[in-house]
């Protein structure tokens, strides 16, 4: 998979970037921790932190 593939252009550096890990069995989400919010009550991008690339 490439930047282009995600729609991402690596070459200014910064994009916006969140993670979520989420603790499910398979019988619904226990919980999770996430780095930045805007995925894991809902799908909000204006939440996401700044990431910086270093090629």
């Amino acid at each position: 998979m490439s930047w282009d593939d995600l729609g991402i252009d690596p070459s200014g550096g910064l994009v916006s970037f969140s993670m979520v890990v989420n603790d499910n069995d398979g019988a619904g989400r226990k919980g999770y921790i996430e780095w930045a919010s805007g995925i894991g009550n809902g799908k909000d991008s204006g939440l996401f932190r700044g990431f910086v690339l270093d090629a």
